[in-house]
């Protein structure tokens, strides 16, 4: 805001009541479940109290959480990095290393999960 007002943000549209505004982020009122509805329809209005509001629409779509169907068991040879191809059955699936005491011995490239080469004497956990 130019003039120096305090912008505040307030949701509207047909599924306002599914989400809420906490600071900056907009946030699911409750857990969303693919197979109740599969998008949502807001507007979220920034306002400065004093000029015009500004509205901007958005549709939210929520994809369905797949089951892992299979999952593969990789050997690693003492100090030498293994990589395997990950391969899921929905096109535009993506992959991530989210969370975990190891994730730093793993990095992933697109499809491909690679175990860094581990020195299993010196290594201070399970």
């Amino acid at each position: 805001d130019t003039t120096g007002e305090t912008i505040t943000y307030t949701l509207g549209g047909t599924d306002a009541t599914s989400f809420t505004i906490s600071g900056n982020q907009l946030k699911t009122a409750y857990a969303v479940v693919f197979a109740n509805k599969s998008s949502y329809n807001i507007s979220i209005i920034a306002s400065d109290g004093v000029n015009a509001s500004a509205p901007m629409n958005f549709t939210l779509a929520v994809y369905e959480n797949l089951a892992i169907t299979s999952l593969a068991t990789a050997t690693a040879i003492e100090n030498t990095a293994k990589a395997i191809t990950l391969i899921a059955n929905k096109s535009g699936t993506t992959f991530a290393i989210t969370d975990g005491t190891d994730k730093a011995k793993f990095t992933l490239s697109g499809t491909t999960l690679t175990f860094a080469a581990t020195d299993f004497e010196a290594r201070t956990n399970d």
